[in-house]
């Protein structure tokens, strides 16, 4: 099939998906991309409408992805390249957007003997909380939880940024207070890294419950975390920089745990 007018009721419906109220309203996220759409189809998330343009359906990657997609119950569309600009906020479009069903994300952290999670405590860039996801997915952290103002994890930068890793982690959206009061009655150590941390990262033990918690790119952690935590930990760094990128940060620290 093929859509060539921009009125198209389901082209409409992923320009709304571009803005964070479409997509809270229709609980449906825009996923640009070969990989994230891999990704997003290998989790298990539904995967509802292809766009992909001529010259991307003649790449065997692509070929496969929308194959794949329609096997699992999403109907493609051929459209323009002109037309998947408009539903496209990448500088060099790929020429294959999605839109998926939004994963569930729960305000109560999942039951686990023995959790592993990354709490991410405002972060504004949508760079920066893919870049996270995508780390923490590598890291085996069993749970990202993200407090509130922190960015949507279905902003299509952020998605595009964790190369689809937002689909194959739980993801938890909560309020600092809730996190404090589901960590302590959970028995879950909260560690916070901070320039203000009175101990190296490498002098302590990561082994146990854990959640590691990164803070706003500006501000860093909430005085509420760093006052509710049981360790707030520092980057040992001999060089003349004042402090790290707050994933680089994030993927230091959960390399030691």
């Amino acid at each position: 099939m093929r859509i060539t007018s921009r009125s198209n009721p389901r082209i409409r419906l992923a320009r709304r998906l571009l803005r964070r109220r479409g997509r809270e309203m229709s609980d449906r996220w825009l996923v640009e991309g070969v990989r994230p759409l891999e990704e997003a189809l290998r989790h298990g998330t539904a995967v509802e409408t292809l766009f992909v343009t001529d010259d991307a359906l003649r790449q065997d990657r692509v070929a496969a992805l929308v194959e794949a997609a329609r096997q699992a119950g999403a109907v493609a569309y051929e459209v323009p390249a002109e037309l998947l600009v408009e539903v496209s906020d990448a500088q060099t479009p790929q020429g294959v957007v999605g839109i998926v069903l939004a994963p569930t994300r729960s305000a109560a952290l999942p039951a686990d003997p023995n959790p592993w999670m990354l709490v991410v405590d405002r972060v504004q860039d949508p760079g920066n909380l893919g870049t996270l996801c995508r780390t923490a997915l590598a890291a085996s952290v069993t749970c990202v939880a993200l407090l509130h103002g922190t960015v949507d994890p279905g902003n299509p930068k952020a998605i595009r940024a964790s190369a689809g890793a937002v689909f194959g982690l739980p993801i938890t959206q909560l309020s600092g207070e809730e996190l404090v009061a589901q960590v302590k009655r959970q028995g879950i150590r909260l560690v916070t890294a901070d320039l203000a941390g009175q101990r190296s990262i490498y002098d302590i033990d990561w082994t146990g419950p854990t959640a590691l918690v990164v803070g706003n790119e500006a501000a860093g952690p909430s005085e509420l975390l760093k006052d509710a935590s049981d360790e707030l930990v520092r980057i040992p760094m001999p060089g003349p920089a004042e402090s790290l990128n707050v994933s680089v940060a994030a993927a230091v620290c959960l390399s030691e745990g």
